[in-house]
């Protein structure tokens, strides 16, 4: 009888240990974050002062130098586009990765990720 109580306790042990060990995995898999693509992330711009301004030598402003200089910092190159179309627009024809300022609407939601602030 202790043999079986014995072989019981291990097989409750290996089951315990193996349903963590799984909903550590899927967890992982399910908050995984996705691979930042191998090229210059393709950046939405619009005039709007003085967040973000055209100037002689390019793109400048609030939000340009910010978002700038954090991916300078996470090695992230950015190329900054100005398409002429609005920000939602330029999401569904596939114009650009990322924009800056973007109005956080529930119908935007599954066509776009917002960050949390």
């Amino acid at each position: 009888m202790a043999l079986i109580r014995g072989h019981f306790a291990r097989g409750v042990v290996i089951l315990v240990v193996a349903a963590i060990a799984g909903g550590m995995t899927y967890s992982y898999f399910l908050n995984r974050i996705p691979p930042v693509p191998n090229r210059p992330l393709r950046i939405g711009f619009e005039p709007n002062p003085p967040y973000q301004v055209r100037t002689d030598t390019g793109f400048s402003g609030l939000a340009v130098d910010i978002v700038n200089a954090a991916a300078k910092r996470a090695g992230i190159q950015l190329l900054w586009v100005e398409t002429g179309a609005s920000s939602d627009d330029s999401f569904q024809r596939g114009l650009v990765d990322l924009w800056p300022l973007m109005v956080d609407l529930p119908e935007r939601h599954s066509r776009v990720h917002f960050s949390a602030p």
